[in-house]
């Protein structure tokens, strides 16, 4: 393998795992505390995510960056433009991705909640 693949791999690597931290310090502000009584307290606890919240969502982060890379692949194929295919699968794709971009850009949140 040549070097600039692996650093290549290697910098797609540290995204993913950028990604999967931002998305579950995100659903941390996200889960709710029920007591299994009404007399059980929860003032004082604090949700921790484990490693198992990493593999459900470094799933769905792979995911994304597949449908990423195709998308960026794509771009500028004549072919595909030309296709006898739907182009609504990769128009929503794009759609679904946009956002990701766009808080990019803008250094926000991404998937972010609307509240």
């Amino acid at each position: 393998m040549g070097l600039e693949k692996q650093l290549a791999d290697e910098q797609r690597d540290i995204r993913k795992e950028v990604l999967i931290r931002r998305v579950l310090h995100q659903l941390r502000d996200t889960v709710q505390l029920q007591g299994v009584t009404p007399e059980t307290k929860t003032d004082d606890v604090v949700a921790c995510l484990t490693d198992e919240s990493v593999q459900i969502i470094a799933t769905l982060v792979e995911a994304v960056d597949i449908l990423e890379a195709i998308i960026w692949a794509s771009d500028g194929c004549i072919g595909h433009r030309d296709c006898a295919h739907s182009m609504e699968p990769w128009q929503r794709a794009r759609a679904l991705l946009a956002g990701k971009w766009q808080a990019y850009e803008d250094r926000s949140e991404w998937p972010n909640v609307v509240r």
